[in-house]
């Protein structure tokens, strides 16, 4: 995953980027190594470090997530776990909608088998059923 970070009244030390590190790789591996890219944004203003970050995922995803704590492990740790929330979120819509199709597959099967679908009449039979409700 290429990484782009900025710093914004921050000097970046090399301990900084390894706690960056650990928590990116993180996500990568939720990720099942789809990440393509990650920008982050450390700010500093008077007692709050703020981190953003933007992760670019296959297929044009795109997880965000802020962070705003008083020390920088905090902040990271707040703006990662929003990102795994974004990712779970989106995780559990394409279940839902796989859950929801398959829903609707089985419905169509039943009402088949309830209706009394004569297969040996085809149509004229699906009639004479639906007209005896």
């Amino acid at each position: 995953m290429r990484l782009e970070l900025t710093g914004r009244n921050v000097v970046i030390t090399p301990a900084l980027r390894q706690i960056l590190n650990r928590r990116l790789s993180k996500i990568d591996r939720l990720l099942n190594d789809s990440a393509v890219s990650a920008q982050v944004v450390l700010t500093r203003e008077k007692y709050r470090h703020l981190t953003d970050i933007a992760v670019h995922a296959r297929g044009d995803h795109m997880l965000t997530g802020q962070g705003s704590a008083t020390t920088w492990p905090l902040s990271m740790k707040q703006a990662a776990e929003r990102i795994e929330q974004h990712h779970r979120i989106a995780a559990a819509g394409q279940r839902d909608g796989d859950a929801r199709r398959d829903r609707g597959r089985r419905e169509v099967r039943q009402r088949g088998t309830h209706c009394g679908v004569d297969r040996a009449h085809g149509v004229a039979g699906v009639r004479r059923s639906l007209s005896r409700r």
